[in-house]
């Protein structure tokens, strides 16, 4: 009987970790769970997030060199020390041209959508 309550308890946790992007425990980092859509028509070769109240981008978080080929998703978990209700957004494809947007709120995200039509890009947020 225990075991089976224990078990509901987490499923109840891991439902409501499930519902948004962000998870946390208390006393450790907060982390965003992320999978990026490119629908651009182009790979992307650099992806970055950044709190919207910091200066500095860090590295790519597209791991060991990896690109996301046009049509795929990938999927990035991302700790940092405190949740931001903020991020700046920071991708690079693989001719170089590059495309910034700032104060994304990613608070409920599970996917970002990266688009680009011909004339522009732009993204979407799927909860």
């Amino acid at each position: 009987m225990k075991k089976l309550v224990l078990l509901a308890v987490l499923a109840v946790l891991l439902i409501g970790l499930g519902a948004s992007g962000y998870s946390q425990v208390a006393g450790e980092k907060a982390e965003l769970d992320l999978t990026i859509v490119n629908e651009t028509g182009f790979a992307i070769n650099e992806f970055y997030l950044k709190p919207s109240n910091e200066t500095r981008w860090g590295f790519s978080l597209l791991q060991n060199g990896a690109t996301i080929p046009t049509s795929a998703r990938y999927r990035i978990s991302w700790p940092f020390d405190e949740k931001a209700d903020v991020m700046d957004i920071r991708v690079r494809w693989t001719d170089n041209d590059r495309q910034v947007w700032s104060k994304v709120n990613l608070e409920k995200a599970v996917e970002l959508v990266i688009k680009y039509d011909g004339t522009k890009c732009w993204y979407e947020i799927k909860e």
